[in-house]
């Protein structure tokens, strides 16, 4: 005998099915707390310059501010840096390195955009899994997060003022794994053009349990970029 389907009942259920395909693509970030270089644990002062550091090194940390855990393949770094004389200063994101077990290994800074990449969702899966409203769930999560790497981002270049502060997140990648970890950021003096290295120690890097198997990471976890 063959039964009418119920409509009713796929009216009801659509909306939850939707909330749940948009879901998985939502994007959430918290901002990074405002405060100075000598407030953070790790800092370190030459001169007039203060920097202050913290690795978001942990799935909980990497998540919490950059909406997705990188912490396997990458290592982000909250920096500050305070100018607390008189002399301006020129400071490059270049310039920033991660030293592993006392600089047997060396990681250099990138910008958020090579690893948004990598990490953004995957469009075609994405439609695959929810159709249109899949898609433009996943699109809007891509636009969020890159707009909100962007504004975190340690800056490419800037001077650095009088009493003026800067902050943002590096991104390094690799991984020193649990090995002691130093951070190093050349500034120069414009009067004058003398240089200098701040360098910082972020201590060891977390031990990470080995994992029982390959994780399917979710459709908002692809490493293909579109």
């Amino acid at each position: 005998m063959f039964h009418r389907p119920r409509l009713d009942l796929f009216i009801y259920r659509m909306p939850a099915c939707v909330a749940l395909v948009a879901g998985c693509a939502s994007y959430n970030a918290r901002p990074i707390r405002a405060r100075s270089a000598a407030e953070y644990a790790a800092h370190t002062q030459v001169t007039d310059l203060v920097a202050g550091a913290e690795a978001l090194d942990t799935p909980e940390k990497s998540s919490a501010a950059l909406g997705v855990d990188i912490s396997g393949e990458y290592v982000a770094v909250e920096l500050v840096l305070d100018n607390a004389g008189a002399d301006k200063w020129v400071v490059e994101r270049s310039g920033a390195k991660l030293k592993c077990a006392a600089g047997t290994k060396t990681l250099d800074a990138v910008a958020s955009q090579a690893i948004f990449v990598d990490r953004k969702n995957d469009l075609g899966a994405a439609y695959a899994v929810g159709g249109w409203i899949g898609l433009s769930a996943a699109s809007n999560a891509n636009e969020a997060m890159k707009a909100d790497w962007s504004e975190k981002e340690f800056p490419a270049q800037f001077i650095l003022g009088p009493n003026q502060r800067k902050g943002g997140v590096l991104f390094f990648r690799g991984s020193c794994g649990n090995d002691p970890r130093t951070m190093t950021l050349a500034a120069e003096r414009i009067a004058s053009g003398g240089a200098l290295s701040l360098e910082i120690d972020l201590g060891i890097g977390p031990k990470r349990e080995p994992k029982a198997g390959p994780s399917s990471g979710g459709w908002n976890q692809s490493k293909t970029p579109q």
